[in-house]
């Protein structure tokens, strides 16, 4: 049975938080995402659907967070609710930092959510680029399997720099 007290709780909340909007809706998303909470991602999305792919000042989603402290059910949450893996910030898409932190089922998942296996950042790395140079050699197959380009641009030198260990030769 719900006490009055809870009741009056629920009230106040209910009526503080109708007047967030989406900005503030995806800064509760985002902290949700850091602090790997799935039942909050799942309330703040029944509430404001569109929240999904606010973004901070820095252009970082709630995916991309997610990412970023290697969430894999919290990414799985949020791909599940339609979020997009292609939305870019100063340090590239969500999929970059999956690929450059070797999570294979992060990269699995964002594959199969359409993430592109040979987008290049801006200054010409691609995944396959980023997971050899890291040392990532079952993200390195799964990419392969999906069609990674090793002629990509810069890649095929890149990759044979990264045979060799020289690693002093990239910006990244």
């Amino acid at each position: 049975m719900i006490s009055a007290l809870s009741l009056r709780l629920h009230f106040f909340m209910f009526i503080f938080f109708q007047d967030l909007d989406s900005r503030e809706w995806g800064a509760s998303l985002r902290a949700a995402a850091s602090e790997d909470n799935v039942s909050a991602i799942d309330e703040t999305l029944a509430r404001h659907p569109n929240s999904i792919d606010e973004r901070d000042e820095e252009g970082r989603s709630a995916l991309f967070i997610s990412l970023g402290y290697g969430h894999f059910p919290v990414v799985e949450a949020l791909l599940g609710r339609g979020a997009v893996v292609s939305h870019a910030d100063s340090l590239g898409i969500p999929f970059s930092m999956a690929v450059k932190n070797g999570h294979l089922p992060v990269v699995e998942a964002l594959l199969g959510s359409g993430a592109d296996v040979n987008h290049a950042t801006s200054n010409g790395a691609t995944p396959l680029l980023m997971a050899a140079y890291n040392g990532h050699l079952a993200v390195v197959e799964a990419l392969l399997g999906r069609g990674a380009d090793v002629n990509h641009s810069k890649c095929m030198v890149s990759l044979h720099c990264v045979a060799l260990r020289r690693r002093d030769t990239f910006p990244w």
